[in-house]
């Protein structure tokens, strides 16, 4: 066995590289509609640099980190209660306070943005419960999430609940490549589906995330690649049918405009990393870098925070003071973002995680917190 350690500091540096991807693709890749260019004080001009432009990817980096942790976290969680007690903890806290912090600064600002998506109160229910807006729909019509990159959320939600199944149902020694068997059944249902029941299709993407399964599984199989129970040529087996399926589907599933073969092959460059970590190369020391890890704890709760509070600001913006000056603004409001999800690692996250564990684990249970583990806090 390799020899232990605490903290897996590139892969918190690899969660502030995704991060700053999705920051860079909302604050700077100009996706509204022509009419409203208004929102953004540089309008289309940015939206050419590739950094910007194919910055959603990020998300899918976020989705292999969360396979990667969750199928730890899963490894050292005695029963499925205390793998949702611990995910409570980790997710909830911050989401309530942001997505009221949210809510507040939408509906009291008169900015440009703040007026394009007005914020309703029944936005509140998928959003804390991260279920789909469809199954709010017959109560509230046209609810919406409180902020859009919320959805990402109610995908990790599907997530937990189908790796829980398989990891409890099932071998739990072959949780990755049991993974990978149902990212494979599961996308192929879904093809099957939409070719003879199309009108079922939504429902059964959002309940089995086929598209997204794929990246969660790779994350998966790095770990245990990671902890050397796979030979490097059943690693890179696994690893080259999940490559095939993500690949494939972003032929058709990829946001209008984006080249799929730019998106494979940035995919691509995410699995060499996570190669490479899994490894312990020193060609990933630069992601441990004290400013990416620093960046990199912090994401979650800066992922709650920048969307929506700062378009707000961005688009209030004045549109004539010249473009350096407007990138230097933008600038700043993304160095606001991360501080304030810094703070809110430090003061909500972290203690109300405690807490939460403390109070709702028995201590004479023998808790994740307490195991000498490898890896970084959970995603």
């Amino acid at each position: 066995m390799m020899p232990e350690q605490k903290h897996i500091r590139s892969l918190d540096g690899l969660r502030g590289v995704a991060i700053l991807l999705v920051i860079g693709f909302h604050y700077f890749h100009n996706a509204a509609p022509v009419d409203h260019v208004g929102l953004y004080p540089f309008g289309f001009k940015l939206n050419w640099i590739p950094l910007f432009r194919f910055g959603y990817l990020g998300v899918e980096l976020f989705f292999m980190i969360s396979g990667f942790v969750i199928a730890m976290t899963l490894e050292n969680c005695k029963t499925p209660v205390e793998f949702i007690v611990r995910r409570f903890a980790r997710i909830w806290p911050a989401l309530v306070v942001c997505s009221i912090a949210t809510y507040v600064v939408m509906r009291c600002s008169a900015s440009p943005f703040a007026k394009f998506r007005p914020e309703k109160i029944t936005n509140f229910f998928p959003s804390l419960t991260l279920t789909p807006t469809m199954a709010w729909d017959w109560a509230f019509p046209r609810v919406d999430l409180v902020d859009s990159v919320y959805w990402s959320l109610v995908v990790e939600m599907r997530f937990y609940i189908i790796a829980a199944l398989i990891f409890w149902l099932f071998a739990k020694i072959n949780f990755s490549r049991n993974l990978v068997v149902f990212a494979w059944v599961f996308i192929l249902l879904n093809v099957c589906i939409h070719k003879f029941y199309p009108e079922f299709g939504e429902l059964y993407g959002a309940i089995a995330i086929p598209y997204n399964l794929p990246w969660f599984a790779a994350g998966a199989v790095f770990y245990d690649l990671y902890k050397l129970r796979f030979r490097k040529t059943t690693a890179l087996f696994l690893l080259f049918t999940l490559f095939i399926i993500i690949a494939k589907t972003s032929m058709f599933d990829s946001p209008s405009g984006k080249h799929p073969l730019v998106v494979s092959i940035i995919s691509l460059a995410f699995f060499i990393v996570f190669w490479l970590i899994s490894h312990n190369s020193v060609a990933v020391k630069v992601l441990a870098s004290n400013w990416l890890v620093f960046v990199g704890v912090s994401s979650y709760s800066v992922y709650l925070l920048h969307n929506y509070i700062g378009m707000v600001v961005i688009s209030s913006i004045p549109k004539g003071i010249g473009m350096p000056l407007a990138i230097c603004c933008v600038l700043l409001v993304a160095c606001a973002a991360i501080a304030c999800g810094y703070l809110s690692y430090l003061y909500i996250e972290q203690p109300f995680r405690k807490l939460i564990t403390r109070s709702l684990l028995s201590s004479g249970e023998v808790s994740c917190w307490q195991i000498k583990r490898r890896g970084s806090e959970i995603a």
